[in-house]
């Protein structure tokens, strides 16, 4: 029979964070950046834009480089595969976390070596930003799989036969490659970790050690130059990205009050698990005077390098909490490992280990059962979701709306017609929309009504120039 912390513990896990997920998964609507990337990887997908020059719609970034391409290229993807419904960017946020659940596991193991990886599973979804995060299309989503990656081939690098560790490290160098493909700079934290391992591990300076975050360093730079020299469309799109989002965000924009905001965000994340960990450090202490609690060298390597991705971000006062979802997946870690000394014989025992199996399955048949019971429903901008079923098939693909000036920032009305229905909103009467999205009912002005919710009104101009 399974024991429980290897198999009923995963299937607790996966049941709990579905249940966590359901009222947001499969349903509708969804955060506006989410909505934006889904609509650009929509258009790539049917050939608007290019993989370095992304289109979003005619009159909004019709040349998108904010942020690199590699995730749109791979949502694209699955548009192709599967299609155009809107469960499809949905299905590929869940694969991204399922892919960040194996690597946590493997970090986990590579590190600790025991099946205890289920309560870093654990607290990892007990994080409220992850199942936002997994409902919202983040970019993060996937540039998550790239670092945890980087860093599993390090720790192989770090602890195997020299033989081999100079290919692990460039397997590393590759998935830094595309984590700054996916997210820009932010994902680039890992570069440092080797030398953090000799800092916190092994205490000593290490030549081995210092060679694999040479290699590392060089590798990446050596595999970005030759990447840019083969393709020069990449390089300018990366140089768009990097005056764009990069240094306006450090010079110019602001979305926070404190620069610290980040680390904020990363305490009260964590807030949930660290309250677990003290309950069980209560519980242990009434029946045991052994402390459960323990900082391996590895733990506090991992809650390090997790703060390496943090800390650089408080250069610009443009912060948001997804921002560090990539580094989440180290705290959770770190938390679990303090505890990995508690014990879990009583579990064990047969009845319990019965219970635990069966309670485990059925946590599982519920989450399965609550997103089939929300998917298709509208979980956000209900009227905005609707007007969308309501235009579709009435204006042709590509067409251009003409909006009124207080409609003209109302980005997530931009994205849902862009993913919903291919079609651009535009202040801009030069466009000659043959449509008008007003706010106000005014049918003398138009020729026909084509689409109405309580507060928005779609109409066919009469004379459209």
């Amino acid at each position: 029979m399974l024991r429980l912390p290897l198999a009923s513990g995963f299937i607790f896990v996966l049941g709990l964070f579905l249940i966590f997920v359901a009222p947001t998964l499969f349903s509708e609507g969804m955060f506006v950046d989410g909505s934006v990337y889904a609509a650009i990887s929509q258009n790539l997908a049917l050939g608007k834009g290019s993989l370095w020059n992304l289109f979003y719609t005619d009159c909004l970034y019709p040349q998108f480089n904010e942020h690199p391409p590699l995730a749109f290229l791979f949502q694209s993807w699955f548009y192709k595969l599967f299609g155009f419904s809107v469960f499809v960017e949905r299905w590929y946020s869940l694969l991204c976390f399922i892919g960040i659940g194996a690597l946590m596991h493997a970090l986990w193991k590579g590190l600790f070596l025991n099946s205890r990886s289920w309560m870093a599973l654990l607290f990892f979804i007990l994080m409220p930003l992850v199942p936002w995060c997994a409902s919202n299309n983040m970019l993060e989503n996937t540039m998550a799989i790239f670092d945890l990656g980087a860093l599993w081939f390090l720790i192989q690098a770090l602890k195997s036969n020299r033989k081999y560790a100079s290919l692990y490290t460039l397997c590393a160098a590759v998935c830094l490659m595309g984590a700054f493909l996916t997210k820009g700079f932010t994902g680039l934290y890992p570069l440092v970790s080797p030398m953090l391992w000799m800092l916190v591990k092994e205490r000593r300076y290490s030549k081995h050690i210092m060679l694999q975050q040479v290699l590392l360093i060089v590798g990446f730079s050596t595999i970005m130059g030759l990447f840019f020299l083969a393709v020069p469309d990449a390089l300018a799109a990366v140089e768009r990205y990097f005056f764009r989002q990069v240094l306006r965000g450090i010079t110019e924009e602001q979305t926070i009050g404190s620069r610290f905001y980040v680390l904020y965000k990363v305490l009260t994340e964590s807030l949930i698990a660290l309250a677990l960990v003290l309950v069980l450090y209560l519980i242990s202490k009434k029946k045991s005077n052994e402390s459960i609690l323990s900082c391996p060298p590895e733990a506090l390597w991992l809650l390090i390098v997790g703060l390496s991705g943090v800390i650089p971000m408080i250069i610009s006062l443009k912060q948001s909490g997804y921002y560090i979802l990539t580094t989440l997946p180290l705290f959770a870690l770190f938390i679990a490992a303090t505890i990995a000394k508690v014990p879990l014989e009583y579990f064990e025992r047969k009845r319990l280990k019965l219970w635990g199996q069966i309670g485990a399955i059925l946590f599982l048949f519920l989450g399965v059962s609550l997103n089939l019971f929300f998917a298709g429903k509208i979980n956000r901008d209900n009227e905005k979701v609707v007007l969308q079923k309501t235009v579709k098939g009435k204006i042709p693909v590509g067409s251009v709306i003409s909006i009124d000036k207080d409609l003209l920032e109302d980005w997530g009305m931009h994205a849902y017609f862009a993913r919903y229905n291919q079609v651009s909103l535009c202040n801009d009467e030069t466009l000659k929309a043959g449509y008008v999205l007003t706010k106000e009912k005014n049918a003398s002005a138009f020729h026909e009504l084509i689409a109405e919710t309580p507060h928005y009104f779609v109409y066919r101009k009469l004379n459209p120039e």
